[in-house]
C-alpha cells in the first residue's frame, strides 16, 4: 500500500471549508525528550511538519526540554541558548503541545527515569486544557496516567513502514482521512493493547495488522492524541536508527544483529544489505561500520508519508484553534513573546544556530515590523 500521492484528493489543500481565519495564531510547545543524538533531528522534523501543516496560520513554536535529563555539554549550551525555559509551560501554558518519548530504559513504565516528567505533563495538559500529541513512549505514559493500560513488551522490536487504516467514523483528527489506508513509520519495543485502551475509554482512530493501534484519542479535560507511530519522521530516520543499532552490535553493545526496518528497502537494496549482514554475523568488527555507511548512502526509502502527516497535524492545529476559542478557555489568544533571545550573541561571537521558534514567521513579521527567527 503506497502513501498518499501529492495529487490525492485527501490532501489538506482540499479542506478549504475547515480553514480558520488567516490571521489566527497559535502557540505550540514541543517538549523534546529525545536522546542527544536525536535532539537536532527532532527539532528539524517537527519544525518542518508544523511549517507544512500550518497553512494560513501563524504558529509560534516554543521548544523546551526537562532540566534533569543527562546531556552532553554542547547540548546543554544549545538548549540554554535556543530553548524556552521548561518552567514556562506551567507559568504560561501553550495553546497546544507535542511531547516526545525517548529510548526505554526500564521494564515498567513507572520505573522509567522520564516517568515523573511525562506524568506531570499529562497533569498539566489536563489542568490547562492543552490539546496534546503524545509520541511513542510519551503516548504509553499518557495512556497509563489517564487510567489506561500498561504498555506490553513486544516479542521483537517493531521497526519499519507499516500500513494502517483510519476508521470511517468522523473525528476532527482524521478529517479527510476516514476509511483510508496509509503508510507510517513505527519504531518501538512495546505497544498498547487495543482492548485495554477501549475498556479505559480511549477511542482508537486508526490501527494496522502488524502495529495494533496507531492513533488513539482520549477526551478528558484536554484532547489527548496518542501516536504509537512516527509520522514526523523524515525518509532517512529509520535508516539512522538501524545504523545506530548496527553500530551497537559491531561494538559489542548488543548481542544480536538488528533486523532491518520492514517495508523500508526495495528488493535490490535488501539483497545488498543481506551480504553485509552475513559479513557482520561472521565477524563482529567495528571496522565494518564505514562499509555499512557506504552501503547506506543509497538505502533511504523512496516512500513518502509526509502528505498524511501534514494532513493529521493540520487537522490538529485547526482543532486546537477551535478549542482555544471555546468558552472554557481562559488562555491568551495571541502569543506574547517574540522568538528572539534577549541580548543575542556577545560582540565578536558567532550566533548560535537555533531551531525554528516561529512557524510562519514571515507572515507575522510583515504585520509587526519585527525580524523573524527562521530555521538554520
Amino acid at each position: 500500500m503506497n502513501a498518499l500521492s501529492p495529487d490525492s484528493p485527501l490532501l489538506p489543500s482540499r479542506l478549504l471549508s475547515h480553514r480558520p481565519r488567516p490571521d489566527a495564531a497559535l502557540t505550540v510547545a514541543l517538549v523534546n525528550n529525545m536522546p542527544d543524538a536525536a535532539v537536532h533531528a527532532t527539532e528539524r522534523q517537527f519544525s518542518a511538519l508544523l511549517g507544512a501543516a500550518s497553512g494560513p496560520l501563524t504558529v509560534r513554536l516554543k521548544i523546551v526540554s526537562p532540566p534533569g535529563l543527562s546531556r552532553a555539554p554542547s547540548l546543554r549550551r544549545h538548549i540554554e541558548t535556543c530553548y524556552d525555559p521548561f518552567g514556562e509551560l506551567e507559568r504560561d501554558p501553550p495553546d497546544a503541545m507535542i511531547v516526545t518519548g525517548t529510548e526505554p530504559r526500564a521494564a515498567a513504565l513507572r520505573d522509567e527515569p522520564l516517568w515523573p516528567v511525562l506524568s506531570g505533563l499529562v497533569d498539566l495538559a489536563e489542568r490547562a486544557r492543552i490539546p496534546t500529541i503524545w509520541s511513542c513512549m510519551a503516548a504509553h505514559a499518557a495512556a497509563l496516567r489517564l487510567g489506561g493500560p500498561h504498555r506490553v513488551k513486544l516479542p521483537a522490536k517493531l521497526s519499519g513502514l507499516f500500513s494502517c487504516r483510519a476508521r470511517l467514523r468522523p473525528s476532527p483528527f482524521l478529517r479527510g482521512l476516514q476509511g483510508t489506508s496509509y503508510i507510517v513509520p513505527h519504531s518501538r519495543v512495546s505497544g498498547l493493547p487495543a482492548e485495554g485502551l477501549r475498556e479505559a475509554g480511549f477511542d482508537i482512530l486508526a490501527q494496522g495488522r502488524e502495529t495494533g493501534p496507531d492513533i488513539a484519542v482520549f477526551e478528558g479535560q484536554a484532547w489527548h492524541i496518542l501516536l504509537q507511530g512516527h509520522p514526523e519522521y523524515g525518509a532517512a530516520a529509520l535508516l539512522g536508527e538501524y545504523r545506530r543499532d548496527m553500530a551497537r552490535f559491531l561494538f559489542g553493545e548488543r548481542d544480536t544483529l538488528p533486523a532491518p526496518p520492514e517495508g523500508y528497502f526495495g528488493r535490490a537494496r535488501r539483497a545488498a544489505l543481506a551480504e553485509f549482514e552475513a559479513r557482520a554475523q561472521k565477524k563482529r568488527d567495528p571496522a565494518l561500520l564505514p562499509a555499512f555507511d557506504v552501503l547506506a548512502a543509497d538505502l533511504a526509502t523512496h516512500h513518502d508519508w509526509s502528505p498524511v502527516a501534514t494532513l493529521l497535524y493540520r487537522n490538529w492545529l485547526h482543532e486546537a484553534i477551535r478549542r482555544r476559542r471555546a468558552p472554557h478557555s481562559s488562555r491568551l489568544l495571541w502569543p506574547t513573546r517574540w522568538a528572539a533571545r534577549a541580548g543575542g550573541p556577545a560582540a565578536g561571537q558567532a550566533a548560535t544556530p537555533c531551531p525554528a521558534s516561529l512557524v510562519g514567521a514571515e507572515k507575522l513579521a510583515s504585520r509587526t515590523g519585527l525580524e523573524p527567527v527562521l530555521p538554520t
